[in-house]
């Protein structure tokens, strides 16, 4: 008993902190305060966790590919980091994901999940790599992709983080890290972060300006600044009707294990159009 009550100060100790200190960068995500886009719908069912510190963009790119198939492929089996990995047959990949690997940079993302999709044969219509160099951009692309991001009605658009996670939620050292996007608020600014960081965190709100500090950071790697990767699906017009205006997003104070269920995925898909399927 005496054991018992030990841990459990120890824990309160450790979580006070935390709890004190993450509200102020990130608000947790909960399904019953917004509204959910059609991409963070096609996203959760497939949300994995990082296998270790270096495998960020596995795991980011494995959500995407599965999120690509679940859209064109009837009963379809969802692919697994090691089953996303292989069928790269990419060495310079694998050695950079691997435990204690030096992880890769945003332009090395871009090749990979270019020959990630050929290998799946899915074939969207664009994918853009955009560094950010300057801390406030014009409105531009990534302006019009997270508002495509945000439609309810049909998936247009996914997006791939690349950013210092420290700037986003508290754990000190700078350090760079993928995740997807999964929506964004119109209303009030916010972006979800589906942080793949899962045994850290689960998915989050945070602010548009600083998702935009997060992004205007160095690659200590590459020397150049980190940014994002937009994945075009059909016309890059969103109509009024394909979203609504949601409430400021509010703290629901714990993570759901599952933040949409499996049986909320969209039935309808996507147009062949749009995304084509080759076997």
């Amino acid at each position: 008993m005496n054991r018992l009550f030990s841990v459990l100060f120890f824990l309160t100790l450790f979580l006070l902190p935390l709890k004190s200190v993450y509200p102020q960068t990130a608000v947790p995500y909960s399904p019953t305060t917004h509204s959910a886009s059609y991409a963070y719908r096609s996203l959760s069912p497939y949300y994995v966790q990082q296998e270790n510190e270096s495998s960020c963009s596995l795991a980011t790119i494995t959500m995407i590919v599965n999120a690509l198939l679940s859209q064109t492929v009837t009963n379809f089996t969802p692919q697994t980091q090691k089953e996303v990995l292989e069928r790269s047959h990419d060495r310079t990949w694998t050695k950079a994901v691997a435990r204690g690997g030096p992880g890769i940079t945003l332009n090395q993302c871009a090749s990979i999940l270019k020959k990630v999709l050929r290998a799946y044969g899915l074939h969207v219509p664009r994918v853009d790599v955009r560094h950010v160099s300057h801390p406030h951009p014009s409105k531009g692309l990534l302006h019009k992709a997270l508002h495509l991001l945000a439609s309810k009605k049909r998936l247009r658009c996914l997006l791939i983080a690349n950013f210092d996670q420290s700037i986003l939620i508290p754990i000190g050292t700078p350090v760079g890290h993928f995740s997807p996007l999964g929506d964004y608020n119109i209303s009030s600014r916010h972006v979800l972060v589906m942080d793949v960081d899962r045994e850290w965190t689960g998915p989050y709100w945070v602010k548009r300006s600083r998702l935009l500090r997060s992004l205007h950071t160095v690659d200590t790697d590459s020397r150049i600044y980190r940014g994002y990767l937009a994945i075009w699906i059909g016309k890059r017009e969103l109509t009024k009707a394909e979203y609504t205006s949601p409430a400021t997003p509010q703290c629901c104070g714990i993570y759901p294990q599952d933040p949409i269920p499996s049986s909320t995925v969209p039935s309808h898909r996507c147009a062949a159009k749009d995304i084509a399927f080759h076997s």
